[in-house]
């Protein structure tokens, strides 16, 4: 064979190498460029937080619309009822647990000695503003009409505070039931009284309680 045929026939050979390559990169990308990408489906963690994420919706609408009938049915419980929100213990109230609550009107915040109302309110103040309310909150039922007399009860926060009746009135602590009936919201069982039960302010003694406090909401313990 003479070089030149040589020269031809490694050419050819050449250039088929060179299409079958150049082809097949070509194919390979346009193939990777064309493929779909795979549809990511959420996993369980995602359909959970989903599902938590409308449970504490649905709470909070309930929380909101429980505390909204409180203070129609009792304005001079307003004051007390904007704490609650403001220190973001409605929704736990309101989860379907019994609870008390022995609500101080508006008077008688207007009166509490030691930290005023409108400095637990701040931001700053939040811890204490908890602490406020957890020693007016009993995490069960109470029911101040019943002949079973109950001479003492504890807090969330196991604090506990005298009950004094008799068959027209009813003292907790020195606070004198406004109400005996209560007002029934949900699974709440709420009665106006005319004084505060922590006394100057003071932040309630940590005990261990037969159940755990409502939290507020951002609270991470």
């Amino acid at each position: 064979m003479t070089i030149r045929n040589k020269l031809r026939r490694t050419g050819a050979l050449a250039a088929a190498i060179g299409f079958t390559l150049g082809g097949g990169f070509a194919v390979n990308a346009q193939s990777t460029l064309d493929a779909p990408r795979p549809i990511e489906k959420p996993g369980p963690q995602t359909t959970t937080d989903r599902a938590e994420a409308r449970t504490q919706e649905r709470q909070a609408q309930a929380g909101s619309a429980a505390f909204d009938k409180l203070v129609q049915q009792y304005p001079d419980l307003s004051t007390f009822a904007k704490a609650l929100r403001v220190a973001g213990l409605e929704d736990t109230l309101t989860d379907g647990s019994p609870y008390t609550v022995f609500a101080p009107t508006n008077e008688a915040l207007a009166k509490k000695g030691g930290t005023k109302m409108d400095e637990l309110l701040q931001p700053k103040n939040h811890e204490q503003l908890v602490a406020f309310l957890h020693a007016h909150i009993v995490a069960e039922p109470v029911d101040l009409q019943s002949p079973r007399d109950l001479p003492a009860t504890k807090t969330v926060d196991g604090e506990k505070i005298d009950i004094d009746r008799d068959k027209s009135t009813a003292k907790i602590e020195d606070a004198k039931v406004v109400n005996l009936n209560g007002i029934d919201v949900g699974n709440l069982k709420i009665y106006a009284i005319d004084d505060v039960l922590s006394k100057n302010g003071k932040t309630p003694s940590a005990q261990v309680s037969t159940r755990t406090p409502p939290r507020a909401v951002g609270d991470s313990g």
